[in-house]
């Protein structure tokens, strides 16, 4: 049976339901309708965003049919989708949409999450070389950059944290430039201002709000989730899904379950892909950092199943294959 998910993107309000159940909730003037299940009737989404309308004209709002969207999150069948009406208008399907600073798409995939943090810290960079060439000091530099880089970071993590190796690598190479530009290595960041990496604020922030999410047993996702049944654990732990793929395993539920329950903080299982993808970067920033005067020699990377250096290039590629 096909799984069908509607997603009504209605002005600006939050309207969820779960497997038919519909709630509300609401957030300003943002509307989010959202709709998931097995063979759901046609009319259905037609009728949630009547009922929606119909609440905004009781409460003296009106919704802008021309701004409203619907996005179809479709399942392995592809079946024909009625058409959603505002006011006799039919709302326009989009593949995807920002809403709440989140970008949803139709394929649940959250890499593009990163491109929108990078338009947002763009100037950061910019701001920063201006500010140490005016002088300020490195505490003025981090501080700086905790409010216009890391709060980014902050507020998009559970995203951030299930996107792909590639991009997070792309946010490696963005951490170093920043500190590089500041002035002042990863151990001078850590140790003398108590600067998490990008990573480690990812995790963490992620860790914790799942923590919270837990902690409330009348939130719908601590409802869904099976808890354990072992001996001597917390009733509070709750069990994993199987996934064959790593993108589900190491989505933000089920990654910070694990990371929760058994201290694991594996993000992915580094395959050889991932490994050629690790050496690439570390080899362009290598050869971006040194003048053109420099004689240049090729330094080592850990590899990150076995932890051994190797050359960047031919010998981490060459290493790869035997994995």
């Amino acid at each position: 049976m096909p799984v069908i998910s509607y997603c009504l993107i209605i002005d600006d309000f939050l309207f969820i339901s779960y497997q038919i159940v519909v709630n509300i909730q609401k957030y300003a003037d943002d509307i989010l309708a959202y709709i998931i299940g097995l063979i759901i009737a046609a009319d259905l989404p037609q009728k949630v965003a009547e009922g929606i309308n119909q609440w905004c004209m009781i409460n003296k709002m009106r919704l802008n049919a021309s701004k409203c969207k619907t996005l179809i999150v479709r399942g392995k069948t592809v079946a024909p989708m009625p058409i959603v009406q505002l006011n006799n208008e039919a709302l326009e399907e989009v593949d995807t949409y920002k809403y709440l600073g989140v970008e949803i798409n139709n394929n649940i995939k959250w890499d593009k999450q990163w491109d929108r943090v990078q338009k947002q810290t763009k100037t950061a960079p910019y701001v920063i070389k201006a500010l140490r060439k005016a002088g300020h000091k490195v505490d003025v530099l981090v501080n700086v950059y905790r409010c216009i880089v890391l709060s980014y970071f902050t507020y998009s993590a559970p995203l951030l944290q299930s996107a792909s190796a590639k991009y997070k690598a792309e946010m490696m190479s963005f951490e170093k430039r920043m500190l590089k530009i500041i002035g002042i290595s990863q151990d001078d960041a850590r140790n003398r201002h108590n600067l998490a990496t990008i990573e480690e604020t990812i995790n963490k922030t992620s860790i914790n709000l799942l923590k919270r999410i837990l902690a409330d047993a009348t939130h719908s996702l601590t409802m869904r989730l099976e808890r354990t049944d072992r001996v001597g654990r917390s009733a509070a732990t709750f069990k994993t899904n199987k996934a064959n793929k790593p993108a589900y395993a190491n989505s933000f539920v089920q990654l910070n379950i694990r990371a929760i329950r058994d201290g694991c903080s594996s993000l992915y299982t580094a395959n050889a892909k991932t490994i050629r993808t690790i050496a690439r970067v570390a080899e362009r920033e290598m050869q971006a950092s040194l003048p053109c005067t420099t004689k240049r020699t090729v330094p080592k990377i850990p590899c990150p199943i076995c932890k051994k250096l190797y050359a960047i290039g031919a010998g981490m590629n060459n290493h790869s294959k035997t994995h």
